[in-house]
Order: C-alpha cells, then sequence, then structure tokens
C-alpha cells in the first residue's frame, strides 16, 4: 500500500452509467486505492474529489466523528442513488461505511487483496460492520474471499475479471461494472452472470478448511422461501442444470417462480389440482411467467377422479381426509406423473419437486418411467405419520433409496409456531452414483 493509504478518491457519475458505464475507467475497479463512485441523477455533473481521513483502526470515537464530518462535506448538496465502494484498507472501510449511513444509498463493496485488512481485531471488526452495511460484497482475490468466509462467515461474491487477459477487454470490463451494479438492485448476482469470466481461485486457506457460507438470497424474496433458494443455490454450485423441472403440488407458482432465479434456462412444468382456485386468489405468479406449462390435476399412483381435502386457505389441501370441520371435499381430475409426462412428451433429464401435503409417496408410484430422467427430487417430508396411510421422513429415504436416490441436502424446515419442534422438512436427493 501507498504512502497515500488514508485517501479517499470520490468521483460521481450520473444514474445511467448504471445501464452503461461510458467513458468510465473500470480498470479502477481493481486498482489498489480507496475510491467510491456515488451515482447521482443524470442532470447532475461529473466530478472527482479527495479526502484524506485518519487511521481507522482505532477505538477512539472521535476520530470516527471526523471522519464521518468529512465524508458529510464531501455528500452535501448531492442525490445519491446508489454508492459503489473500493477499499483497499480499513481506512477505505470506514469511508464506505460513513458514505452509506450518511446517504442513506444502498452500498456495494469491492475489497482487494487480504494483506491491508489484518492489522488488528479492530480492523476484523471494522470489516464486520462494512460487510453488514454492504447490500452485496466482492472480493478481488482468494484470499480476502476465505479470510471473509473463514473468520467472519461472511460470503464475498468473486469477480474473475481481474485477470490481465480478461482486463484488456474494454468491453468485458463494462460488462462485469454493469454487472456488479444489476446486483446491487437485489443483493444477488443475475444468474449465470459471472460465467464469461475465467475461471475463479478455489476458496481455501493453508493448511485449513473454510467453512462454507451461504450467501445472502435476493432481497426481494419472502423469508420463509430464503432456504429453498439457497439449497437450489447450492445445489447448482455443483455444476447441475436441469433441462426441465416439473412443479408438483405447484400451488400459486412461487416456487417454480424462485427456482427460476437459479435455473432461468430449464423448461418449467407446473401442475397443481386446484390450479383454478389459485389463479382466482392470485395469479401473479402465473402471469409474470406465461413461459410456464401448466397442467389442472391431482397427481397419484392411479388415473381417474379423486377426492381432496381443500383447506381455507387451499395450501394445506391433501389427497388424504384431514378431519378438519372447515374443510371441504371436492373431486378433481388425478393422473400418474408418468401419464402427465408422457402427454407433454417432456424429454431431457431434470429436477422433480413434489409438495402434495403427505402424497408424495402416491406420485413416485405413478413415475416408474418418468424417473429414469430424473436426477434430482426437491420433496416435502414429514417428521412423524400426520395421517394414516402417510409415511415418515425415516420411511421416505428408505423408498427414495430403493428408487435410486440418496439424500443430498436439508432445504428448509416447517416447525410448530410456538415451540420451534420440528414437524416437516424439504428435503433434495440427488440420484446415487
Amino acid at each position: 500500500m501507498s504512502a497515500d493509504q488514508n485517501q479517499i478518491f470520490f468521483c460521481t457519475l450520473p444514474l445511467s452509467a448504471c445501464q452503461a458505464p461510458g467513458n468510465f475507467d473500470c480498470s479502477r475497479l481493481y486498482s489498489q486505492e480507496n475510491r467510491i463512485i456515488l451515482f447521482l441523477g443524470d442532470e447532475q455533473p461529473e466530478t472527482e474529489c479527495s479526502v484524506k481521513i485518519a487511521s481507522a483502526v482505532t477505538r477512539n470515537s472521535s476520530q470516527r466523528i471526523t471522519t464521518y464530518s468529512q465524508v458529510a462535506e464531501t455528500l452535501k448538496g448531492r442525490s445519491i442513488n446508489r454508492v459503489l465502494a473500493m477499499a483497499a484498507n480499513p481506512e477505505g472501510l470506514l469511508a464506505a461505511i460513513a458514505t452509506a449511513d450518511l446517504s442513506g444509498a444502498p452500498l456495494a463493496l469491492i475489497l482487494s487483496d487480504l494483506s491491508d485488512f489484518r492489522a488488528s481485531r479492530d480492523a476484523d471488526n471494522l470489516l464486520l460492520e462494512a460487510l453488514d452495511k454492504a447490500v452485496i460484497a466482492f472480493g478481488l482475490s482468494s484470499s480476502i474471499r476465505s479470510y471473509a468466509q473463514g473468520n467472519l462467515g461472511k460470503r464475498l461474491w468473486p469477480i474473475s475479471a481481474v485477470h490481465p487477459a480478461f482486463l484488456e477487454s474494454q468491453s468485458a470490463n463494462r460488462q462485469t461494472f454493469c454487472s456488479i451494479l444489476a446486483a446491487l438492485e437485489n443483493g444477488f448476482p443475475r444468474c449465470r452472470g459471472f460465467e464469461e469470466s475465467p475461471p475463479n481461485e478455489q476458496i481455501h486457506r493453508a493448511g485449513d478448511t473454510v467453512p462454507y457460507t451461504d450467501p445472502n438470497p435476493p432481497r426481494v424474496l419472502h423469508w420463509t422461501i430464503h432456504q429453498n433458494f439457497l439449497a437450489l443455490f447450492r445445489l447448482r454450485e455443483t455444476g447441475y442444470y436441469p433441462e426441465f423441472i416439473v412443479d408438483v403440488g405447484a400451488a400459486c407458482g412461487y416456487w417454480s417462480h424462485v427456482a427460476g432465479l437459479i435455473f432461468g434456462q430449464s423448461r418449467f412444468y407446473l401442475i397443481e389440482a386446484l390450479l383454478g382456485r389459485y389463479r382466482a386468489a392470485d395469479a401473479s405468479i402465473y402471469s409474470l411467467h406465461p413461459e410456464f406449462i401448466t397442467i389442472e390435476s391431482a397427481v397419484g399412483d392411479r388415473t381417474g377422479e379423486a377426492a381432496i381435502t381443500v383447506s381455507p386457505d387451499l395450501y394445506k389441501s391433501s389427497l388424504f381426509p384431514l378431519g378438519e370441520p372447515t374443510y371441504e371435499s371436492v373431486r378433481v381430475p388425478i393422473q400418474t406423473l408418468d401419464a402427465i409426462v408422457a402427454s407433454l412428451c417432456i424429454s431431457g433429464r431434470g429436477l422433480l419437486k413434489l409438495d402434495v401435503q403427505f402424497a408424495e409417496h402416491l406420485v413416485l408410484a405413478g413415475a416408474a418411467n418418468f424417473l429414469k430422467q430424473v436426477d434430482a427430487i426437491f420433496i416435502e417430508v414429514s417428521m412423524d405419520r400426520q395421517v394414516p396411510g402417510a409415511k415418515t421422513f425415516l420411511e421416505m429415504m428408505i423408498l427414495l433409496q430403493g428408487l435410486g436416490f440418496r439424500y443430498f441436502d436439508q432445504a428448509g424446515t416447517w416447525r410448530e409456531p410456538g415451540t420451534g419442534r420440528l414437524l416437516q422438512a424439504d428435503a433434495i436427493f440427488i440420484r446415487s452414483g
């Protein structure tokens, strides 16, 4: 680090740079200096200035107050929409924190090499504060990513574009720049957004193993679906990408919408016995995804007609009688999954999702042929036998093992609201071998 380690360079860009960075020198993203880009309204001019701040690695609160005052003076009179901060040392972290706090604008953080972030435990506290403040954070080196993941439990996204061969392409740099800003919108990179970059270095630490850390899920997702999203993300991280996804018990379509954020190129088939009722209650997901192929039918081990117990909220409806006085019983068509797949001519290999309130084993019984095309099963399981004829988690594991699938990952839980007792879970099974 140069003698100017306390120097913070500020520059402003119009908000339109979020779509096309224009003449901005994208190589600045990878420089070993503290730089903060403020995105303003398009009518405001581009400017550059610098501020020199005191050492950030200190417990002296007056120094932090001084830094905040300096940054406040720099931000004065500016309408800031977003902040992109490149931090090369603790001083850069403090300036980024102050900018985010004082502007109230969402912050994207890019961290350079590890060496200048390891001065003391106070530096760790500052790094943790900055990562908590940031909507999304990137690491330029495997060392800083390993350190954040292993010591602080924080996930940094890689930017593989720092490789010299990649830097020669200005258009590729601009693409990376725009991808970073797009990720700032939702707190998560667009799926496959950095795959055109050179391969990223492995996360590792000499003589030790870095524990895995999940990234933060997209901010637009409801918290109850976070674990589903992250489990699918981990599945994709293994290199798996399904050609199709069949969603049995699709309900309002939200699960498939979330899966589409991970597997955007897959073909989606949504099967739901109460599809008409779900559409009448809320058709927003189906309207958002006209590419989803929908089938209104129950799915089981036979073809014909079946009684379905319908709950007032629809979500707890089941092919099993549930004995609730407020539930109604209706007749619906029922088909085997083999019959549905044959009628739709579903080709290739893919993923099957099952959430049919205790009847998952019946769906599997009617899918002997289709399962030959399935590599992964996302399934809801129950810890106890909720109704006569249903199967427990252990029984489902034995059943799936017999069908050639092994347990891969936990994907979420449903617990008793008062005690937290585990009632149901979502799990992923993958084809053995």
